[in-house]
């Protein structure tokens, strides 16, 4: 069972927080795209099916399920699924997720929900400093999801800040990323304002900062920050396949 199925299996038995939780999990996880033929350069060509739902491209979480698509080797792409959901809302494609492996993860995605994902994604944070005015402790609804998102947290979060303060504020709440590494409070601030979108906190505002020095104001809750266990970036350098650098992401032919 892979990440994705216990995430969809979580799903077909909760509510919207699980359902969030599968698209976070979906975009975070490395997906195998069923070619046409072997990468040329930068360019893949997905192979496209026309099914009854539209056209779909095939993806697989584990090599195992890819292989069972055919006898003998198959060309395929890995692409994070945040990648190749932006490739394919602009495309006007859907996505089958895992057909034919016949594990809850087996799904057709229509390129609605591809359209409705990278939305989601491409939300920008912003990024300031902390401004406090009156702050009072935090919900606790809010400090547990806290603590799960940076439980679950990817390696490349690990040693980037101190700890995390929460703060309620009324209507909203503010969460404080306390010593982030130099440079790293963009990167920062885009990701934890996509975990949070993920965390459905039911309508509630927060609003992001960040603090180098000096005391907080008192009623914060602290959360440890996931340490390093080796050096990490957000952004791995150098990757050698098509998809995995952001800046320079694969064209679809």
């Amino acid at each position: 069972m892979t990440d994705l199925d216990r995430a969809q299996d979580a799903a077909n038995g909760g509510g919207d927080a699980e359902r969030l939780a599968f698209f976070r999990v979906l975009a975070d996880a490395p997906l195998l795209v069923l070619l046409e033929r072997e990468v040329d350069g930068d360019i893949l060509e997905p192979r496209i099916f026309d099914l009854e739902a539209g056209q779909v491209v095939l993806a697989f979480d584990d090599e195992g399920r890819l292989a069972a698509m055919g006898e003998g080797p198959l060309p395929y792409a890995e692409l994070p699924g945040r990648v190749l959901a932006r490739l394919l809302s602009a495309e006007g494609l859907g996505l089958g997720l895992n057909l034919g492996a016949g594990t809850t993860s087996e799904m057709l995605l229509p390129k609605e929900a591809m359209v409705w994902l990278t939305d989601l994604l491409d939300q920008e944070a912003e990024v300031h400093v902390a401004s406090f005015g009156s702050v009072q402790a935090p919900s606790d609804e809010f400090v547990s999801g806290v603590e799960r998102i940076l439980q679950a947290a990817p390696p490349t979060w690990a040693g980037l800040a101190r700890h995390a303060a929460l703060y309620g504020r009324g209507e909203t709440a503010l969460l404080v990323i306390v010593g982030a590494v130099s440079d790293s409070e963009t990167a920062l601030a885009t990701a934890m304002s996509e975990a949070l979108r993920f965390a459905n906190f039911e309508g509630l505002v927060i609003d992001i900062a960040f603090s180098q020095d000096g005391p907080l104001p008192e009623g914060a809750v602290y959360v440890a920050w996931p340490t390093a266990a080796t050096d990490s970036a957000l952004v791995p350098e150098g990757p050698s396949a098509p998809g995995m650098d952001s800046a320079r992401p694969p064209i679809l032919r």
